[in-house]
């Protein structure tokens, strides 16, 4: 199952519609969704592992692939590659 990290702050203006945007997505597809705050001592950890710059930025599979709002069908073919690659 693909994993999906969400990194977000309470400051943030555009993490919310993305976070609906991943909650949506998890329900239509087979993925873990989870939402990390960068302020919290995991998100700091994230933050500098993957010199995290800007929020809201997307982990997949413990890989940043989007900051900001991730267009719709990438995201969707990135996790339906991702679930294939892992039967």
């Amino acid at each position: 199952m693909v994993k999906v990290t969400l990194l977000t702050a309470t400051w943030c203006p555009t993490c919310p519609p993305v976070k609906r945007f991943w909650e949506k997505l998890a329900d239509e597809q087979d993925i873990e969704y989870t939402e990390v705050d960068i302020e919290s001592p995991e998100g700091a950890l994230l933050r500098e592992e993957h010199q995290i710059q800007t929020v809201p930025s997307t982990l997949i599979n413990n890989r940043l692939y989007f900051s900001g709002m991730p267009e719709r069908q990438r995201a969707s073919d990135i996790i339906r590659t991702l679930n294939g690659s892992a039967q």
